[in-house]
């Protein structure tokens, strides 16, 4: 095809170029300035003013350009002028636009949702948006006067030669180690700490800039790009501080942080110092672009070409001014510690070379136990379970997620974070795996992060038993701040240098030990996941999300989930967690109005607004039991304009329930409810009854219980061969008819192709929940 490129010589444009010929295409290039002298024999070089419309006519005579690409437009008169110039000479318009144009800068902006392009007029504006105002107006005047037209929205750009500065009020310093994509990769290079502002904590995304010129040629060659905006956008979640760990990782070493205030900076005469990347840029969804076969380079592939020319800064003009840096990171770090610090040089690392495989791109990946919950190795050990001597009642098992569970899962939360409880639960989980449960649920604050630990450790004496990883459920939580009862530190002192110091955390939810902030749950996942042992967690909840809700507000707390959700949608990206949720406590019971109030219905709108593609949130979380019906008998959440008990809402809207705190004790309490169901035997007691009916309401996929001793485990396993009710009062499930329960699991015997029959049973799950709308 013939190509003509708006602006070809610099930074992105250049990678235009070298994008479009390396795939083939003819490339004229229209700029002020020479092509390259690399790429200049390959192209034709058109010297004009966009802005002087006869010069512009003057210069482009001729047959015409089957795409344009114009890189270079900030207002909509250059895009009047080169349709005007061009007219009838030209297949495709491709304009390079950004993902600044967007008014929702909070959640993750998709290209179908958010094409208002207002405001957009420039007079009276603040210069701070005169940039993404006039990017509005030039696809404004595109999809006015083009009929063939296609957008692309990068987000920020990163790249070796990026000429942006980085700076606040200095003077230009050249492109290339001045520009803002080096500001960090030079300071990590030379070995010494970073300084990140104490308030630099915000999120957002970038695209390699070949990933970014891959994304505009492809939008005009590709057959099915006419007429659509794009986001070009990386996969990684970005904060300043993850991106400093990652380069550092790349070096072979561990990142040294000093946080500072901006204070400090301007006592030390670095006042201009900030974020390179500012805060506020909208998350984006790649979506469209990936369906066109476009997909981002993984971090771990560009992050070593930045650090490349990066490696020996010294006789740049940066160089003075890193020392100034380096001193006052080491007077900040003395300061804090009680004692001076005399700076100390390091020698520039080699950097690593770039990996030939992706591997997820966490900035420091947890050691431990590979695999994650699947159909096959579920289904085979639910088939032994169901040959050992005292197998679970055929209605059981179920669909579970990715895999085969039992209806009952085991929870960790009761204890005291001793030696005796951890003997304890590694002797329950185990007992229980063997015998039937093998959904196992956790968070960080349990027990001060030991239970965690315990779960890790009963799924390696397991694995190393035969039963695999992969046939288990592992269930955790973030969002309480926990503390570690491994650490010497107290709690206090062990939150402020783990959390609030490197950023993650706010000093004020640090208070209130809650936090659903996105830094602090990536953080807190990490941990999780160095907790367990584990390279994989099967199910991530959101922990009681409603006590952010009341501190933040109704739409700041929809918001920040939607962020939330982003991260975690990037973590299912990488690998790292299946699928995710919340788990609730008062929040899907209380009525609408309540401070603590969730609208189900609302949250699965922002895990559709923070995916990129089909999102991931899968389950919800919430006591149910006979003595608190709420969940399945009061009307709390609408859903399509009908007010619904909760449990029917997550059903309406294809989420899988687990239930907490499924038990108990008090007999008057359950008896309204399970006169409703079967007689239990009378040996197993009131809790047993109560686990029975938690493990029976349609739309609840498994009801948890607190298993601290084998003891309770053996209880739970007496209700498990146990018949599930099959006559039960429906007429509260608006979308379910009587008498067919959520799943049945039932067991069959086959005949192998073999003479010789066999008695092994295989589990067959006969999945009757409508298909889910979320999905």
């Amino acid at each position: 095809m013939k190509l003509l490129v708006m602006g070809g010589n610099r930074f992105l444009g250049a990678e235009i170029v070298s994008c479009a010929l390396g795939e083939g295409h003819e490339v004229t290039v229209l700029a002020l300035d020479p092509p390259r002298p690399e790429v200049a024999p390959h192209v034709a070089w058109v010297k004009a003013d966009r802005n002087d419309p006869a010069a512009l006519s003057a210069a482009l005579p001729g047959p015409g350009f089957d795409a344009v690409i114009d890189n270079i437009a900030f207002r909509a008169a250059h895009v009047e002028l080169l349709a005007r110039a061009l007219a009838g000479r030209f297949g495709r318009y491709v304009l390079t636009s950004s993902v600044d144009i967007y008014s929702n800068r909070r959640g993750l902006c998709d290209e179908v949702k958010d094409e208002t392009l207002e405001p957009f007029e420039l007079e009276g504006a603040p210069s701070s948006e005169h940039y993404l105002r006039g990017k509005r107006a030039c696809e404004r005047a595109l999809r006015a006067v083009v009929a063939n037209w296609a957008v692309v929205r990068p987000a920020i750009v990163v790249g070796r030669n990026d000429p942006i500065l980085p700076y606040r009020r200095s003077r230009r310093p050249g492109r290339g180690i001045g520009g803002r994509s080096m500001f960090f990769p030079v300071r990590v290079a030379d070995g010494g700490p970073i300084l990140i502002l104490d308030d630099d904590v915000r999120i957002f995304h970038s695209v390699w800039v070949q990933d970014a010129a891959r994304a505009l040629v492809l939008a005009a060659t590709h057959p099915q790009a006419s007429k659509r905006a794009f986001n070009a956008v990386g996969d990684e979640v970005w904060r300043s501080e993850r991106l400093v760990r990652a380069l550092a990782q790349a070096c072979g070493r561990d990142a040294e942080i000093v946080r500072v205030s901006q204070a400090a900076l301007a006592a030390a005469g670095l006042g201009d110092y900030g974020p390179p990347y500012r805060g506020g840029v909208p998350l984006s969804s790649n979506a469209r672009l990936r369906e066109l076969g476009w997909s981002p380079s993984p971090a771990e592939a560009w992050l070593p070409k930045l650090l490349e020319p990066a490696v020996d800064p010294s006789g740049q003009p940066f160089a003075a001014r890193r020392l100034q840096e380096i001193a006052l990171a080491h007077k900040v770090r003395g300061e804090r510690r009680g004692t001076p610090e005399e700076p100390v040089r390091r020698d520039p690392p080699k950097v690593a070379a770039e990996p030939t495989h992706r591997p997820p791109s966490r900035t420091v990946a947890p050691v431990g136990l590979s695999g994650r919950f699947d159909a096959e190795a579920s289904r085979r050990w639910a088939e032994e379970v169901m040959n050992g001597s005292a197998p679970p009642h055929r209605s059981y098992f179920r669909r579970f997620g990715a895999g085969v569970a039992g209806a009952i899962g085991l929870g960790t939360y009761r204890g005291e974070p001793s030696d005796e409880d951890d003997a304890l639960y590694f002797d329950s989980i185990r007992h229980a795996v063997r015998g039937g449960i093998n959904v196992l649920d956790t968070a960080i604050n349990y027990r001060s992060m030991r239970s965690e630990r315990v779960v890790g450790r009963a799924l390696r004496d397991l694995e190393a038993s035969g039963i695999p990883r992969a046939a288990i459920c592992v269930v955790t939580k973030g969002g309480f701040v926990a503390a570690d009862a491994a650490d010497p530190r107290g709690a206090a002192r062990y939150v402020q240098e783990e959390f609030v110091e490197p950023g993650f955390l706010d000093p004020g939810d640090a208070r209130r030990r809650h936090s659903i902030a996105p830094a602090y749950l990536d953080a807190s996942l990490a941990k999780s996941l160095r907790n367990l042992g584990l390279e994989h967690v099967d199910v991530y909840l959101l922990h009681n999300p409603e006590a952010a809700r009341e501190v933040l507000g109704e739409a700041r707390f929809y918001e920040r989930l939607t962020e939330a959700f982003a991260v975690l949608e990037s973590r299912v990206r990488e690998g790292r967690v299946g699928a995710y949720g919340v788990a609730t406590w008062p929040g899907l019971r209380v009525p609408p109005g309540h401070p603590q109030h969730l609208s189900l219905e609302r949250v699965v709108k922002c895990a559709r607004d923070a995916a990129a593609g089909r999102p991931h949130l899968r389950y919800v979380e919430l006591p149910m039991n006979a003595s608190r019906p709420e969940a399945s008998e009061h009307p709390t959440q609408s859903v399509e304009n009908r007010l619904v008990p909760a449990l029917a809402a997550a059903d309406l809207l294809g989420l899988t329930v687990l239930t907490s705190a499924s038990l108990v004790h008090d007999a008057e309490a359950t008896r309204p409810i399970l006169s409703r169901l079967p007689p239990v035997p009378a040996p197993l007691g009131v809790a047993a009854a109560s686990l029975q009916l938690a493990r029976s309401v349609p739309a609840i996929g498994c009801a948890l219980a607190g298993m601290r001793r084998v003891a309770h485990v053996e209880e739970a396993l007496a209700v498990a061969r146990l018949p599930a009710p099959t006559s039960m009062d429906t007429d509260a499930w608006p979308n379910r008819k009587r008498d067919i329960p959520l799943a049945v699991a039932r067991m069959t015997s086959e005949t192998p192709s073999s003479s010789e029959p066999s008695q092994t049973a295989r589990v067959t799950v006969v999945y009757r929940r409508p298909r889910a709308k979320n999905q």
